[in-house]
């Protein structure tokens, strides 16, 4: 009875230390899936910027080759126009440009706050939920363990009961 106990015990004891490490590598896979995403993230911030400073370049090149068609037409009105507009174009794309990437850095950013702030409570959660499922499984041991030592306790009475029948019969026969 007593080994049958113990079988059960130890069942349980292994089902709710299997249970707890397939939570925590749970929670474990998450947490990294998350770090990937936020270098995702940074990586993808730093392209961004790589690519402002090519399309500066670009636009710088283009102004230049601007400046010498003008030059070569040797049109002081074109010229002049040309350069007006290069100017003009110029800071309208920067500031567009400086716009865009300014936007989006804020929703890059604002999403790896919201994914850090989503993966805290998450994880929040998940301890939660682990540290209750134990003390459940806690009060669900303590309870077994009162009822078998109770069961004992009540065999043993018993028997003893019975000892102490079977010693009065004997002694009145």
């Amino acid at each position: 009875m007593q080994a049958e106990f113990d079988t059960k015990h130890n069942n349980l004891k292994a089902n709710s230390e299997h249970e707890f490490e397939s939570r925590l590598l749970k929670t474990k896979e998450e947490r990294q899936r998350v770090e990937d995403n936020v270098l995702s993230l940074r990586n993808r911030i730093q392209f961004l910027k790589n690519e402002e400073d090519k399309l500066l370049t670009k636009i710088d090149a283009t102004i230049d080759k601007a400046g010498f068609v003008a030059k070569v037409k040797n049109d002081a009105k074109d010229h002049s126009c040309l350069l007006s507009w290069a100017s003009t174009t110029k800071q309208t794309l920067l500031s567009q440009k400086r716009v865009d990437v300014q936007e989006m850095k804020q929703g890059l950013q604002d999403g790896l706050h919201g994914a850090y702030h989503n993966l805290e409570s998450t994880n929040r959660m998940d301890a939660d939920n682990v540290r209750d499922q134990l003390e459940r499984l806690n009060e669900d041991y303590a309870e077994r363990r009162r009822a078998a030592f109770a069961e004992l306790v009540h065999k043993c009475t018993s028997q003893k009961e019975a000892e102490r029948e079977f010693i009065k019969i004997k002694h009145q026969a």
